[in-house]
């Protein structure tokens, strides 16, 4: 590998630099570009495969693999990145739906369990009407007997 930056992975492969992309993958946020780093800058062998649908463009769209390891893979696990364009002739496409398919499940737990439920805002109102209400009501009721009671002294 020659470079690793956001939005650009540069590996010499048979004396050539090659400007790589990841096939069907689109990473969301700097973390994941962090993960794609770090894992490639640490694998010891970085290997390659192009799908027989992808079309070459200026930065080569790949498969990625560090270690044997397939980067899309695992970053769609993670929740760092999401596929672009689901088609079942792709070569890794069922591998890469389950991992991307696993973090929604994990994100919607997450999401049913930090939520809490939509009547809860209105509750809370009322209860804080209604305490200030007998504050108010407390008040006024109190003026008026002291009123009275100040009238029969004199």
């Amino acid at each position: 590998m020659v470079s690793c930056q956001k939005d650009q992975v540069i590996v010499k492969s048979e004396g050539s630099e090659l400007n790589l992309s990841l096939f069907n993958t689109k990473i969301t946020d700097d973390k994941g570009w962090d993960m794609t780093c770090s894992l490639l800058e640490e694998a010891n062998t970085v290997t390659f495969e192009i799908d027989p649908s992808s079309k070459i463009t200026k930065d080569l769209p790949v498969y990625l693999f560090a270690d044997e390891m397939l980067l899309q893979e695992e970053l769609l696990k993670k929740g760092y990145a999401y596929p672009i364009i689901k088609n079942p002739q792709y070569t890794y496409e069922k591998r890469m739906e389950e991992a991307y398919n696993a973090t929604k499940v994990i994100a919607k737990d997450t999401e049913e369990e930090s939520h809490s439920p939509a009547f809860q805002g209105p509750l809370y109102f009322g209860i804080a009407f209604l305490l200030w209400g007998s504050i108010i009501f407390g008040y006024f009721n109190k003026k008026k007997k002291t009123k009275k009671g100040n009238i029969n002294k004199i």
